[in-house]
């Protein structure tokens, strides 16, 4: 792996830990009822978003060429997801704000990550 491969992965796995330090603060100030019914509403989305990010970033170094299409749809899925789940779980508008940052970041160290690696000399190849 090259060490713009590196950098992108250090980003991606930046971001993703920098935003769940975001969703996990504004967690802990609801009431112990509202955490319960967000952490069960949300499992699922972390565990789909995982393999998500996982599945684009391979899909986007293996066929290059499809690359903003694989990301698009992943962005929309993780989208669609996350807000149904939220919204499923009647969250406050506190943690609302919050789970908006944690997708903004988690979306960035994506996107971040992928430009890392296609504007590196080498390329998605090398």
């Amino acid at each position: 792996m090259t060490d713009s491969g590196l950098l992108a992965l250090a980003v991606f796995f930046g971001c993703v830990v920098l935003g769940r330090f975001v969703s996990e603060s504004a967690l802990a100030r609801l009431e112990p009822e509202r955490q319960k019914a967000l952490q069960a509403a949300n499992a699922r989305v972390r565990l789909h978003g995982l393999l998500g990010a996982a599945a684009t970033l391979l899909l986007a170094l293996s066929l290059p060429q499809l690359a903003p299409y694989v990301v698009a749809a992943y962005v929309a899925f993780y989208l669609a997801i996350s807000y149904a789940a939220v919204r499923q779980a009647k969250a406050p508008a506190s943690y609302l704000r919050a789970h908006a940052v944690y997708t903004v970041l988690y979306l960035a160290g994506l996107v971040g990550a992928l430009a890392l690696i296609y504007r590196s000399p080498a390329g998605p190849e090398g």
